[in-house]
């Protein structure tokens, strides 16, 4: 999750860690063809408008998606196993692919609205970045998957009652890790979402602030890591939500130490800034600035 709510209640946004899970990982075709149970033709590319009259209430593996009237989908056969192929094969999913798995962990769709449409931002702002540097050693690929699934983790912290546990938000990063490592991904995407959060969270950091986390580093290594933990910062899930210019994140950032300001100040000068004014306009939105 991007920009201030990172902290939870009160906790700077850490990035969650990367080793041990307390899942059992599913890998390969086994663990593709038990989500493949959860997915439909509807679920892969309908648009959100059409969606909003498919989805349904919440089934066993998450939100469960609406059949016409007839008993039959509402589009052309799909073969389940084709996809399983694909996904299988891919190290960076396609949207579609990171959609359907958005749809299989939301609790609702309010809770899906608010993390994918965040998720589709940050890429959004790391595409419009990747542009104004024109670097060809970064994996775009990489960086539009890592950047549509860093928040999925955020899913397992809405209560019955559909509201997010506050608290726990620093946990969402290894949350999602989990939930990545469990649906047979590789560890090049489970990390985007062990470490986006903040700009990095040290051991002592996890220590010195007591927080519900493994005590470990937990800093983005990669360049694409490292874009998808930067873009992440400029959008918050707010309610509404909202842009931050790179003063105001910095400010806001300032009260976790000097070393995070020189850590936030670093992916600036390295990445540059996006036009949030513009993307502001474009969605509607508010701008702290």
């Amino acid at each position: 999750m991007g920009g201030i709510e990172d902290t939870g209640a009160r906790r700077p946004p850490p990035c969650a860690p990367l080793p041990q899970t307390t899942t059992t990982p599913r890998t390969g075709q086994r663990a593709l063809r038990r989500r493949a149970d959860h997915l439909t033709p509807q679920g892969l590319s309908a648009p959100l408008e059409h969606r909003r009259r498919r989805l349904c209430s919440r089934g066993a593996g998450g939100v469960t998606l609406c059949r016409a009237a007839d008993g039959q989908s509402a589009r052309p056969p799909y073969s389940a196993e084709r996809h399983i192929a694909t996904l299988a094969l891919m190290s960076s999913p396609a949207a579609e692919e990171t959609r359907a798995l958005h749809e299989r962990h939301a609790p609702s769709l309010e809770a899906f609205e608010a993390v994918y449409s965040h998720s589709e931002i940050v890429w959004r702002i790391a595409e419009e970045l990747l542009n104004s540097r024109n670097d060809t050693d970064i994996d775009r690929d990489l960086v539009r998957a890592g950047s549509l699934l860093h928040d999925i983790g955020v899913y397992r912290l809405y209560g019955t009652d559909g509201n997010l546990d506050h608290k726990k938000y620093v946990r969402h990063g290894l949350l999602g890790h989990e939930i990545l490592a469990a649906e047979g991904l590789p560890e090049t995407l489970c990390r985007f979402c062990s470490c986006h959060t903040g700009v990095g969270l040290t051991r002592d950091d996890v220590l010195c602030q007591q927080l519900p986390l493994p005590p470990a580093d937990y800093l983005a290594i990669t360049e694409e890591e490292k874009l998808v933990m930067y873009a992440d910062k400029f959008h918050s899930k707010t309610t509404p939500p909202k842009f931050l210019t790179a003063n105001a994140y910095a400010t806001y950032v300032s009260r976790f130490g000097h070393d995070k300001v020189d850590a936030f100040t670093l992916l600036r000068k390295t990445f540059g800034e996006p036009d949030v004014h513009a993307l502001a306009a474009f969605y509607g939105q508010a701008l702290t600035e």
